[in-house]
């Protein structure tokens, strides 16, 4: 799996969206079957999201309910209710009567002759029948426990326009047919079939969602109740008509009514609601007259059961036990209505943009984005398509939403473990690059945010410091290589850990010598005061290191630290094939010589005029010169840095003697200058600046300097 991730992310993050786009394309046009069902349970979900519609006022529904069955008695009745309901709802001006029920047993032959009768005299009742689609099925019907005959008594088939090409029809094969008593189905106005049981991958759960129009048995295709009902209700002089294509079914005509259904002749349900959505009566309270006759005049009167353990419950996305008899009220009020949810063969042309819209249209913005920032936006996004896939459902157009979902879902996994991956390796090469020239901290700033390490020639204002120790050269050329060894180790060491302890940047060190940068690669305001401070710890360490190496015969040693603040460029120096984080410019040669100049001066820490004007007011100094440097035309001010705070208890007076003396040689007066250094060394008589400039003016006093003199020192 590591190695699968590895390689993926060897990939840019386009051609990683554009894999998971591909691939959601691609699950889509097999519809794998969980997937599908997940969508399914989605599809009912926004009819629950939307709620119950109010239906036409065409359809009644007279119940078989639980009261019906406690007044008329134990289910099934004798036939001679079903007469009186059929000559009451006659006699009440019913236009068409549709019985969700069968009459395929005898009960006696005045009985049935009795029933037969009304509904010849009634001239607007749909018998119902239904079709045997499984050999289960068949072989319970066999055994005597459904009852009655096999056989295709009296149903109409329905003419079939279509290509003569076409010579199969991919709709749903009939195996038998369980139909009414010939004396019944003779004298119905019409027959259909009222399966509901849609034996499809839209209702694999069980969920009935699509519901069969027509089904084939044997070479004739035969209307559903509720298609024939319709029919009769509209009075439309010719049956339905079933219009094929190459594909299959195209689509049902009824009269001037064109019914969208799929290739197999299905029809997607648009639910109203739950049980008791249509206006509904009594069986008991019908017959008994008890309903006013306004209620079925002129209207679709369905009679079904809603008593429970009479008829099937069949669960739907409003209800787990929806009777049939709603479902068949469902389909009618949608034709009348003609307000059908709408899947038709080319709602690809809508499904694959939308899977574009969100896996590929995301996936160019999310890897841009911080996983804080992309979780927001991308669920935002999500929930922006999330309204506008309600917003189409509810002007009946079902647009997928689980395949967006899982490209959307795939892309912003995909590519936040690109990001964690690369950014992780990004890490580990800035930590490899960084973790023996910085302190941890400084690592673990620039790790927080990368964009804060500008790699590659950036010009910045920085702090240099350049130290090494003085006279290393001779004290080499003495020692045995091991103790010369031993001595740069235990130098070295705590010299480092005081760069890193001021967020130094360790950029080299150069035999004994240490160049460190302060300000890069993570940005400080005050890295000039940094610098300072690391400058006077390292100086103060080296006392601490003189205590012990007396013991292991380490001779003691000085060093000099030059610093320098300026603009420089700052990022990886070198080639292609090995380069290094450094700093260059006229900034960081002057750094360089300012640390050699300790030489000259007997000092420890000479700061330029530049640093000096960052840490002035929080630092002691004393200006030492200007001078001209190799490889610089303007001269610069330098100062020596003596510590946080004033050196010794007659620092002051010393200061001013010292101050006194320097203004004198600037002015020429030789004299002046003599006694003025000459009393600052009463009070530090070791003092290297003091005795520098009083050996200066003993010399120009006996040798007047030339008329160009300006006080300014030159050092080659």
């Amino acid at each position: 799996m590591k190695g699968l991730i590895e390689k993926i992310t060897k990939l840019g993050p386009i051609q990683i969206t554009l894999l998971v786009t591909i691939a959601a394309i691609v699950f889509y046009a097999i519809n794998p079957s969980f997937l599908n069902l997940l969508e399914l349970k989605f599809y009912d979900l926004r009819f629950r999201s939307r709620g119950a519609e109010k239906p036409g006022n065409e359809i009644v529904i007279v119940k078989i309910d639980e009261e019906s069955i406690r007044t008329l008695g134990r289910w099934p009745w004798p036939r001679e209710h079903w007469a009186k309901l059929i000559e009451r709802l006659t006699e009440w001006g019913a236009k068409v009567i549709g019985i969700d029920a069968i009459f395929a047993e005898e009960e006696s032959t005045a009985a049935d002759v009795q029933l037969a009768g009304v509904i010849d005299e009634s001239g607007s009742v749909v018998v119902g029948y239904f079709f045997l689609t499984s050999e289960d099925e068949i072989r319970e019907l066999k055994e005597g426990y459904l009852g009655g005959d096999v056989g295709p008594v009296g149903p109409q088939k329905i003419p079939i326009l279509r290509p003569q090409k076409v010579k199969e029809i991919p709709i749903f094969q009939a195996l038998y047919m369980r139909s009414n008593i010939k004396v019944i189905s003779e004298k119905a106005r019409a027959l259909g079939f009222f399966n509901v049981d849609f034996r499809v991958k839209e209702n694999v759960d069980g969920t009935v969602r699509w519901i069969p129009l027509v089904m084939k048995f044997q070479d004739d295709v035969y209307p559903s109740l509720a298609l024939q009902v319709l029919s009769q209700y509209l009075g439309s002089p010719e049956p339905p008509v079933l219009k094929v294509a190459d594909f299959g079914v195209d689509k049902i005509q009824l009269g001037g009514r064109v019914i969208p259904v799929d290739e197999r002749g299905g029809l997607l349900l648009n639910y109203r609601g739950g049980r008791n959505s249509f206006r509904g009566h009594s069986f008991a309270s019908v017959i008994a007259g008890e309903v006013p006759k306004e209620e079925f005049e002129g209207k679709i009167v369905l009679v079904g059961a809603t008593a429970t353990g009479v008829y099937d419950a069949r669960v739907t996305p409003f209800d787990v036990g929806l009777p049939g008899v709603e479902i068949h009220a469902t389909v009618i009020d949608n034709i009348l209505r003609r307000d059908f949810i709408r899947q038709p063969d080319w709602i690809w042309a809508i499904n694959i943009p939308a899977i574009i819209l969100m896996t590929f249209i995301p996936g160019l913005f999310i890897y841009r984005l911080r996983p804080l920032r992309g979780v927001p936006i991308s669920t935002g996004l999500f929930v922006i398509y999330l309204f506008a896939n309600w917003y189409f459902f509810n002007q009946r157009v079902w647009i997928n939403l689980i395949y967006p979902f899982l490209g959307f879902l795939g892309v912003f996994v995909a590519v936040t473990v690109y990001q964690y991956v690369t950014e992780e390796r990004e890490k580990r090469k800035i930590r490899g690059a960084f973790q023996f020239y910085v302190s941890a901290g400084v690592i673990e700033e620039i790790l927080k945010d990368p964009a804060k390490l500008k790699l590659g020639g950036e010009r910045k204002v920085l702090t240099v410091l350049f130290s090494d120790i003085k006279g290393f050269s001779s004290l080499s050329e003495t020692l045995p290589p091991d103790t010369l060894t031993k001595l740069l180790n235990l130098y070295l060491t705590p010299m480092t850990v005081t760069v890193f302890k001021y967020q130094g940047t360790l950029d080299k060190y150069m035999g004994d010598a240490i160049m460190a940068i302060f300000g890069a690669p993570l940005e400080q305001n005050d890295h000039a005061e940094n610098a300072c401070h690391t400058a006077i710890d390292m100086v103060g360490a080296l006392k601490g290191l003189h205590k012990g190496w007396e013991i292991d015969g380490i001779p003691e040693i000085s060093i000099g630290v030059g610093i320098n603040t300026g603009p420089m460029s700052v990022g990886n120096m070198g080639s292609t094939m090995l380069f290094d984080y450094t700093v260059v410019g006229d900034h960081v040669n002057l750094g360089s010589r300012l640390e050699k100049l300790n030489r000259e001066y007997g000092t420890n820490i000479i700061i330029s005029e530049f640093t000096h004007r960052h840490i002035q007011d929080k630092f002691t100094c004393r200006e030492l010169d200007i001078v001209r440097v190799r490889g610089r035309r303007e001269p610069v001010r330098i100062f020596e840095l003596l510590g946080r705070e004033e050196p010794f208890p007659k620092w002051s007076a010393f200061k001013s003697l010292f101050e006194q003396g320097l203004m004198a040689y600037r002015s020429q007066r030789w004299d002046d200058g003599i006694g003025g250094f000459g009393e600052a060394l009463k009070i530090r008589p070791d003092d290297g600046p003091t005795k520098l400039y009083l050996r200066r003016c003993m010399q120009l006093r006996e040798k007047a300097p030339s008329p160009k003199w300006d006080g300014i020192q030159t050092w080659d």
